[in-house]
C-alpha cells in the first residue's frame, strides 16, 4: 500500500499543480446519516481522511445550524490529525442537511502554518455564503476581472498580510463570483454564468481548473471543470452527495458529473444540471 501511495504521489508531481490542487466533498439532504458521514468522511478507501497525506496542507469541515455557517478547520494533514475525526464525528451526531469537507494542497498564497481557508466566507444580503475550490489559475487574471474598485470595498479575508501574492486565488474567485451575483440583482445561477465565461474568455481550455462548490445555507452550486467530479443521489432519501474523489471501494453507485456543467442542490429536491457553455 506504501508503495502504491508513493508512486500516486509521483505521479501527482508530473501533472500541472492545478490538476491535484484540492479534495472536496458535499452532501445535502434532510436525513443525512449518522453512519454514512462518518464512513465517507473518514473510513472508507478514499474519504477525506486518507486522503490527508496526499493532500497534507490542511483540512475543513462545515455545516449550517439555522441558517449560521459553521466550519472546523485544522493545518495538519487529515490522515494525523485526531482533531479531523473528532469534528467529523461531532457535525455528523448533529446530522445538518449541508455537510461539506474539504482537503487543501496548496498552489496559491500562504501555507504555513495556516488552517485550511477553504471553505471561505462572505455574508452578503442577509445570507452566510461559503465557497470551496478545487483547481488553480492566475491570480493576475482574477485581480484584473475582479477590479481594483471592488477589490478596496472588499478585499480577501484570509492571508491578506502581503497581497497580492499573500493571496490565495480561491478566494478572489470566490469574490468574482459574488461580485457577478450582486451584478445580476442576485440571481445566482446567471451571476455564475457571467463569472465562468468571464474566465473562459482569458483561459485557454487546458488550463481550466474550476471546480468549486458555493451554498448559502439553503442551496448548494457546484460547478464542474477541469478536474474530477463525481455525484450520487438517493431517490428514497433525496440525498446528494458529490466528491472529488469516489470514497467507496465499490464505486457502482457514483457517476461522472458533466464537464462545463453547474449543479443546483438543494434537500429533497432532485439536482438540477445545467451546461454553462
Amino acid at each position: 500500500m506504501k508503495i502504491i501511495q508513493a508512486l500516486f504521489i509521483i505521479a501527482l508531481l508530473l501533472i500541472a499543480p492545478a490538476a491535484y490542487a484540492c479534495r472536496f466533498w458535499v452532501a445535502v439532504g434532510t436525513d443525512l446519516d449518522r453512519e454514512f458521514i462518518v464512513d465517507q468522511l473518514i473510513t472508507a478507501k478514499n474519504s477525506l481522511k486518507n486522503l490527508g497525506e496526499i493532500y497534507p496542507d490542511g483540512w475543513s469541515v462545515g455545516f449550517y445550524d439555522r441558517g449560521d455557517e459553521v466550519v472546523i478547520r485544522g493545518d495538519e494533514a487529515a490522515s494525523f490529525n485526531a482533531e479531523y475525526d473528532e469534528a467529523v464525528r461531532y457535525i455528523a451526531v448533529l446530522k445538518p442537511e449541508i455537510v461539506m469537507g474539504h482537503l487543501r494542497r496548496a498552489s496559491s498564497g500562504c501555507v504555513e502554518g495556516v488552517p485550511n481557508p477553504h471553505p471561505f466566507r462572505i455574508t452578503y444580503n442577509g445570507r452566510k455564503w461559503l465557497f470551496g475550490h478545487n483547481g488553480g489559475m492566475r491570480k493576475q487574471i482574477l485581480i484584473d476581472l475582479i477590479g481594483e474598485d471592488f477589490l478596496a470595498r472588499h478585499p480577501p479575508a484570509v492571508c491578506n498580510q502581503n497581497p497580492p501574492e499573500s493571496w490565495i486565488d480561491s478566494e478572489l474567485y470566490f469574490l468574482l463570483i459574488m461580485k457577478s451575483v450582486k451584478e445580476f440583482d442576485d440571481d445566482v445561477e446567471q451571476g455564475i454564468r457571467a463569472a465562468i465565461n468571464k474566465l473562459y474568455a482569458r483561459i485557454e481550455d487546458e488550463d481550466r481548473y474550476l471546480n468549486f462548490f458555493m451554498s448559502d445555507g439553503e442551496t448548494v452550486w457546484i460547478f464542474r471543470k477541469g478536474n474530477t467530479l463525481f455525484y450520487r443521489f438517493d431517490p428514497q432519501s433525496r440525498m446528494t452527495v458529490v466528491s472529488s474523489t469516489v470514497p467507496d471501494a465499490e464505486p457502482n453507485d457514483w457517476q461522472e458529473f458533466p464537464e462545463d456543467t453547474l449543479a443546483v442542490i438543494r434537500p429533497q429536491e432532485f439536482p438540477r444540471f445545467s451546461v454553462m457553455k
